[in-house]
């Protein structure tokens, strides 16, 4: 811990000795309040900087998953019942007086999508994404629930536009609840990857990491050297792995199902940079700006001649001195490698998917033994400055509170 936690202890104990040097104000303050001062600014400060530190060292990290199951719920209706109370008039004492009437109404529900992953998670869908991936497993769909509708008759239009297909249609006696489930043994390329955002502490990229070989990057090196910033997904079903390649959308997929696979069994998440014909250097410089990436990532760095053939291979990751042969196998993999096509894409994937399956072990930043929790994470200069005054307020509020309310040193005397 550093001064920050400890500066309101010098507002304390300099209020203190005031009021033990002041006779009035010894006879008007406890000794409960007089640790008051104390806890309470130190209290306020240790919470005030932990917050601080801790979303100054959050980092995002992506979950690879893919859909293990996709469910509709047709619209429905019921019936709702319900008592309401409202004011009907005064007792004798001038009180409002409350009656009970019958407000029991129809309830009417909008036709729902969502989908299942491996790893439990469950995001819901549009009409158009759950009958894109309905076709691409076959849509086969069994009915799990039915329900009665109140209203047969009921047309349900306040949810829909006219390009869905329970547009202008009545709901019917019953509404089905649907579920398709995803072969277990499903090739990948018909399996869809799922990808989601999560937070995770990372106290290695807000300290000095040059003291672990990482160079700093600023702007002018990024734009000189082509470097990469960590793609954003552009939804749940898509992020941009093969970063600088020229590739089909297909490929891409691909990917993002290898990725959703690795990602539930083996909590790994794999992206490839492309740089073209520059020097093996500037693998170095990609680590160093990403850090060496997050603590679940695997990079591969490829640099490429004009040809598309492969000059020189980088791979880094945190959890390369935890995974045996990866990192050598995957730079002997990749040397051995043709000219890259659409087909060899395929095969990088295959690979991975087995190569990581085997070796891969994702370490965990909080654990001192593998990890960064030892590395002492500073506050920024405008959190001490608002904490020194946040601080100093509530030691003077809790002194007047002290010095001003009923209760007073009852062991002093005149």
């Amino acid at each position: 811990m550093g001064i920050e936690y400890f500066i309101n202890l010098f507002f304390s104990a300099t209020i203190i000795i005031i009021i033990l040097a002041v006779k009035q104000l010894r006879m008007r303050v406890n000794w409960w309040e007089m640790l008051l001062i104390i806890a309470v600014p130190f209290l306020f400060s240790l919470t005030f900087i932990s917050i601080v530190i801790n979303q100054k060292t959050k980092t995002t990290e992506y979950y690879g998953s893919v859909v293990t199951n996709l469910y509709e719920t047709e619209p429905y209706n019921e019936w709702h019942h319900e008592t309401c109370s409202y004011p009907c008039g005064t007792d004798k004492d001038g009180n409002t007086e409350y009656c009970t009437r019958d407000c029991s109404h129809q309830e009417d529900y909008c036709a729902e999508w969502n989908l299942k992953t491996n790893i439990g998670e469950r995001i819901g869908l549009n009409e158009q994404d759950y009958y894109y991936l309905l076709n691409k497993i076959g849509g086969q769909r069994n009915v799990i629930d039915q329900i009665e509708n109140y209203d047969s008759r009921d047309w349900a239009e306040l949810c829909w536009n006219n390009n869905s297909k329970f547009y202008h249609k009545k709901v019917g006696e019953i509404s089905n609840k649907y579920e398709s489930t995803v072969p277990i043994n499903f090739p990948l390329s018909k399996q869809t990857g799922i990808v989601t955002k999560h937070s995770y502490e990372n106290r290695l990229k807000n300290t000095d990491y040059s003291v672990f070989g990482y160079q700093k990057i600023d702007t002018a090196d990024v734009r000189e050297y082509g470097l990469y910033d960590l793609p954003e997904p552009e939804n749940y079903f898509f992020q941009n792995v093969l970063l600088g390649g020229i590739v089909t959308t297909k490929v891409q997929e691909y990917f993002n199902a290898m990725n959703g696979w690795v990602g539930s069994e083996d909590s790994c998440r794999v992206f490839i940079c492309l740089f073209r014909n520059s020097s093996p250097d500037v693998g170095l410089l990609q680590e160093s700006y990403w850090v060496g990436g997050n603590k679940n990532e695997v990079t591969i760095c490829l640099g490429l001649d004009n040809n598309d053939s492969i000059n020189w291979v980088y791979p880094f990751s945190h959890s390369f001195t935890k995974s045996g042969s990866l990192e050598v196998d995957l730079k002997n993999y990749f040397r051995e490698l043709p000219r890259l096509n659409e087909n060899i894409w395929y095969q990088v994937a295959d690979y991975l998917q087995k190569e990581i399956h085997s070796k891969f072990h994702r370490i965990e930043f909080t654990k001192p033994s593998e990890g960064f929790s030892y590395l002492r994470i500073d506050p920024p200069r405008w959190a001490v400055i608002l904490n020194i005054i946040l601080t100093l307020l509530i030691c003077l509020g809790v002194t007047a509170f002290a010095i001003f309310n009923e209760f007073d040193n009852e062991l002093i005397k005149e």
